[in-house]
């Protein structure tokens, strides 16, 4: 996991043969935090209090798009599909 400012959090992850790349961006109070020690085996995002909202990319590059909130993504009547611009995802 590589924090990516303090409300998002990037991933490079492998199953079996193949490799993809996740993003993850949450709400204010958020939280995120490795499952497992050293060797982390998961995450955990929770929030303090209150509701968590996030919004998660998958794709097979790393995303370098900024990641709309929330409320941009369930505004955006224009592109209801995936993210314009996210690499694997056009």
């Amino acid at each position: 996991m590589t924090m990516n400012g303090g409300s998002r959090a990037d991933f490079v992850r492998t199953l079996d043969t193949t490799n993809y790349d996740v993003s993850l961006a949450w709400s204010a109070g958020g939280q995120i935090a490795a499952v497992g020690g050293s060797a982390p085996t998961g995450f955990a995002v929770g929030a303090g209090a209150g509701t968590l909202e996030f919004v998660c990319v998958f794709s097979n590059a790393p995303v370098s798009v900024t990641i709309p909130t929330v409320t941009q993504a369930l505004m955006d009547t224009t592109n209801p599909g995936p993210i314009s611009g996210a690499p694997g995802c056009d």
